[in-house]
C-alpha cells in the first residue's frame, strides 16, 4: 500500500511541482505554477495557479520530447487528458498523475491519503518522505541505480528524469525496468 502524505507542510525547491523531461537541447524542467500564498500550507492546500498556460506549454513539450519515442501514441491521450483536467489542488494533480502511472506499469494504485502529519511512521512501513531531494542529485539514494534503456535524445543515458521518459521509451517493460533499478534495503 502506498500512504500520500498530504498533511505536511510544502516544502520550496522539491519534486511536489516539478519533474525533467528530456528534450533536444537536454534534461528540461517542468514546472507547474503554484498560488503565491503557500508559506506554512499544508501540502493538501496548495493550489495550482492557471493564470499561467502552463498546461499548454507542458504538453507541447512532451509532444515534442516523445512524439517520435516508440510508446507515446499508447499513453498520450490518457496523459493529456489528466495534465488538462483543471485540478485546483496540486496534490490532486500529482495523485491522479501518479496513479494513472502506477497503473501503466501494473502496480496498484494508491490507496489512502495521510489525514494528519506523523513525524515516525508505525513499524513496517517506509518512510520515503524526505529521502528524495531536488537538491541532491539521485546517486545519494540508496535505494535506487538507475539502468539506462534507449532515449530519444542523446547518446548518453540521461537518469533522473519522470517516469513519462521511461514509459515513452520503454513502455510495457517500464515495470521490469524498474525492478532492476531497485536496491534492496537489508
Amino acid at each position: 500500500m502506498i500512504e500520500w502524505e498530504v498533511s505536511g507542510h510544502f516544502v520550496k525547491q522539491t519534486y511536489r511541482n516539478r519533474c525533467q523531461i528530456l528534450g533536444a537541447n537536454g534534461p528540461l524542467t517542468l514546472t507547474v505554477p503554484l498560488d503565491a500564498r503557500r508559506n506554512k500550507t499544508l501540502y493538501r492546500d496548495i493550489r495550482i495557479d492557471y493564470r499561467q498556460n502552463w498546461q499548454n506549454i507542458h504538453w507541447r513539450s512532451l509532444e515534442s520530447a516523445y512524439r517520435n519515442a516508440p510508446y507515446f501514441e499508447f499513453y498520450a491521450d490518457e496523459l493529456r487528458r489528466e495534465l488538462f483536467t483543471g485540478h485546483q489542488f496540486l496534490a490532486d494533480l500529482n495523485i491522479a498523475l501518479l496513479t494513472l502511472c502506477l497503473r501503466w506499469i501494473k502496480r496498484a494504485p494508491m490507496a489512502a491519503r495521510t489525514e494528519s502529519f506523523d513525524i515516525h511512521t508505525p513499524g513496517g512501513i517506509i518512510d520515503l518522505r524526505d529521502r528524495i531531494s531536488a537538491r541532491t542529485g539521485f546517486e545519494t539514494r540508496p535505494f535506487y541505480q538507475p539502468q539506462p534503456y534507449y532515449q530519444v535524445f542523446g547518446k548518453a543515458f540521461a537518469a533522473n528524469l519522470s517516469i513519462v521518459d521511461l514509459l515513452c521509451c520503454e513502455g510495457p517493460g517500464a515495470s521490469l525496468l524498474l525492478e532492476q533499478c531497485t536496491v534492496q534495503q537489508g
